[in-house]
């Protein structure tokens, strides 16, 4: 039994691949061996960050392309997967799963799906995840990751999201838990982050970061780890790690 956890936004500038790297270093913390994917060929951030743990998946629409997810599903089997994933991939991602009757094939092999939604709070990103939660249904769990690090003003910048009525009756209907993420301080950080594809692990250790530098990020962490501490279906999976450890 595993889980599949795609880290999709379907717009540009959402946080997509910082959430992603942020869950990554989270599972890691609890223990969970995770296999980390990337399928944004454009700009492969993940695999940019975790070379030697990372993995490519592509999802396409063309012909010549009908297997090139699979191995990304089949991994998921038996492992803890976290994939980030480019912009407009509901094209492509729902041809494959409907070919390949994927929701049906979760059911029968214990695969969980697991959807992680960076948003900017803004209508596009509000319309796409509507979208995409009609189509999984009850088939996927979704985490709604409110990004305080994408938008101008923190305070004001989900009241139109939280007063959405068509966005707030798909998310009743669903398996859906809704968190903040915090703004990691610090542009000197993110820019040696970036330049040099740090992990945040080993940024915490790296030499041109002085204590503050070192603590913004360990502070960034702290805040983020305890948001996804409240999301029971990324509890499930640490926890159940843990279990088996145990026994």
């Amino acid at each position: 039994m595993g889980s599949l956890i795609l880290v999709m936004g379907e717009k540009g500038g959402v946080g997509k691949s910082f959430v992603a790297e942020t869950l990554i270093e989270y599972l890691f913390s609890k223990g969970v061996p995770v296999e980390p994917w990337d399928s944004d060929r454009s700009n492969p951030f993940i695999y940019k960050r975790y070379e030697q743990l990372c993995k490519l998946a592509i999802f396409s629409e063309g012909i010549g392309f009908q297997d090139a997810a699979n191995p990304l599903f089949l991994a998921a089997e038996q492992a803890t997967v976290v994939c980030d994933t480019p912009a407009q991939l509901f094209p492509a991602l729902s041809q494959w799963i409907e070919h390949n009757d994927l929701l049906t094939l979760s059911q029968e092999v214990g695969i969980h799906w697991r959807i992680v939604w960076p948003t900017d709070g803004q209508p596009e990103s509000r319309a796409l995840l509507q979208k995409t939660m009609r189509y999984f249904g009850k088939h996927a769990e979704f985490v709604i990751v409110l990004n305080n690090g994408v938008v101008k003003d923190p305070s004001k910048a989900w009241i139109d999201f939280e007063h959405d009525t068509s966005l707030r009756q798909v998310i009743q209907a669903s398996r859906c838990h809704i968190i903040e993420f915090p703004i990691l301080n610090g542009v000197e950080q993110l820019r040696v982050i970036n330049q040099k594809n740090l992990t945040f692990t080993a940024a915490l250790t790296h030499a041109e970061f002085d204590l503050i530098g070192r603590q913004r990020i360990k502070y960034f962490l702290r805040n983020a780890y305890a948001a996804f501490d409240e999301v029971p279906c990324l509890q499930s999976i640490w926890m159940s790690h843990e279990d088996k450890q145990r026994a």
